[in-house]
């Protein structure tokens, strides 16, 4: 395949998860992993590596994707901040650590867990009424940052954004409605995805040399995916102020449905 074509192709995936991003307060990493997987081999990334770049490079184009996402979210005011910052100072500090322990880590344990939990969480959605009492007592503040210490090892492991755990666990426990919990989501997420591209840019493949990569991250893929996120973010945000919260859900519980999908193949 032309590399030119490939290029092209991402951008053209960047713009359809920015929207995404922006609309349901995802990090892009449903979209980005699978492209990446078909893609970067057309541009010469050797198969003994192409998990761990795939990973590496989804997670620096979906922080780009959920930067994006949080500004447009941010400028109609449906961000927690200081909810938001209590959980990702919990998930960049993991989020930075276990990358070093994912060429050697056996994940197959912890996405029957995560598929497990999804599943719930997606039937729930799916078939709860409008007029349901969705919320259950709220818990304290604090327990934000030993729910981002956990939420932080996902994309990590996965090069997923964390933001289908993040979104239901605001609206059950701290009383958010659907659309500012995506809006708070979205800064978890981008600060989380990039505290993982950190760590991995320092890492090295020790028999693989690039000009586009750094450590584990192809940065021209990376570059046009996030391109094309900033892009689609703004379309994402029109959309998101005009559609229902009722709807909203039932996109976002398809979405989590597609990841547990993903996982299981």
């Amino acid at each position: 395949m032309n590399e030119l074509i490939v290029y092209l192709l991402f951008l053209l995936i960047g713009i359809i998860t920015g929207s995404a991003s922006s609309l349901l307060g995802i990090g892009g990493g449903l979209i980005f992993v699978p492209a990446l997987t078909f893609l970067l081999p057309a541009i010469g990334v050797p198969p003994e590596y192409l998990i761990h770049i795939v990973i590496a490079t989804s997670l620096f184009a979906g922080s780009i994707s959920s930067a994006s996402a949080f500004y447009q979210h941010y400028k109609i005011h449906n961000v927690e901040i200081k909810k938001s910052l209590l959980m990702a100072s919990g998930s960049f500090i993991s989020a930075i650590i276990v990358p070093r322990f994912v060429i050697s880590l056996n994940s197959q344990a912890l996405k029957i867990i995560l598929a497990t939990f999804l599943i719930l969480v997606a039937l729930k959605i799916l078939f709860e009424k409008d007029d349901e009492v969705k919320r259950v007592k709220s818990i304290q503040p604090e327990y934000l940052f030993l729910f981002g210490l956990v939420i932080g090892a996902i994309p990590a492991v996965s090069g997923l954004g964390a933001g289908i755990i993040i979104v239901p666990l605001l609206t059950y426990f701290y009383s958010l409605n659907i659309k500012r919990a995506i809006g708070t989501s979205t800064l978890v997420v981008s600060i989380t995805m990039f505290s993982s591209t950190l760590s991995y840019g320092m890492l090295h493949p020790s028999s693989f040399n690039s000009a586009m990569q750094l450590g584990y991250i192809n940065l021209i893929a990376g570059l046009t995916l996030g391109l094309g996120s900033i892009i689609g973010s703004n379309f994402g945000a029109m959309v998101i102020k005009s559609i229902s919260a009722y709807k909203l859900k039932k996109i976002f519980a398809t979405f989590i449905i597609a990841v547990i999908i993903k996982m299981m193949v």
